[in-house]
């Protein structure tokens, strides 16, 4: 008898730990993301922004990240900066570090102890980097340093470029630091560098922000944010 009922007991559990399985591979929730384009900069100067952005990260919708098994944040923020126009501005201290910047221009600007973000194609030509802006963990693929001013202060532990498109104009001692990444598989952007901004294109939006200087806020009321938002069905 007690054979038996042992045996019986390791079936239930068995078909509980199939039924748990097959719950756990089907388990969806829904996830609200929430993406601005480039022009949500021209309401901010940098020390606005960066409390706005601290502000995000203290609440937990930047980054979107969760561990496996854990119910992903039913909100996350994406910040979709591509084809940003900030040349020649004073951009010191600014914190972009979770920004998308493929194809931004930053000709000629003051970066000092500015905090860069994910990009490929990169125009960096001429800036000021002489007071520790931040390349940690960023992708330097095909970016342009020509003329980059203090280029061996800067901080490059991390930083990561594709072999077969490397960034432009740093010193060899400086690329030393960065390491060698194969491309990404699945997510490789499109984008040419430096390309311009297509009138025509859908997905490019109007440029008010290139045309506004960011140490002045421009009220909400007079040029609304603009965002795209999308539901997901996320497994977890």
């Amino acid at each position: 008898m007690n054979d038996k009922a042992d045996n019986d007991k390791a079936d239930d559990d068995n078909d509980e730990s199939e039924y748990d399985n097959e719950y756990e591979a089907d388990r969806t929730a829904k996830q609200i993301m929430i993406e601005f384009d480039r022009s949500l900069l021209q309401h901010f100067n940098v020390s606005s922004w960066n409390a706005f952005f601290e502000a995000l990260v203290q609440r937990e919708l930047v980054p979107t990240v969760w561990a496996p098994g854990e119910l992903p944040p039913p909100v996350g923020i994406w910040f979709n900066f591509r084809r940003l126009q900030r040349s020649h501005y004073n951009l010191d201290g600014i914190n972009l570090c979770l920004c998308s910047l493929d194809n931004a221009n930053f000709e000629g600007s003051s970066l000092n102890g500015a905090q860069l973000g994910y990009g490929k194609n990169i125009c960096y030509r001429n800036v000021r980097m002489d007071a520790g802006t931040d390349f940690r963990y960023a992708d330097i693929t095909a970016c342009d340093f020509t003329g980059a001013i203090g280029m061996e202060q800067a901080l490059w532990d991390g930083a990561v470029y594709d072999q077969g498109n490397p960034p432009i104009g740093l010193p060899p001692d400086v690329l030393a630091r960065c390491k060698i990444e194969p491309p990404e598989s699945g997510l490789n952007r499109t984008n040419k560098p430096n390309e311009p901004d297509d009138p025509d294109d859908p997905d490019d939006p109007d440029d008010p922000d290139e045309v506004l200087n960011p140490v002045s806020q421009t009220p909400f009321g007079q040029c609304p944010l603009k965002a795209c938002v999308t539901i997901y069905e996320t497994p977890w």
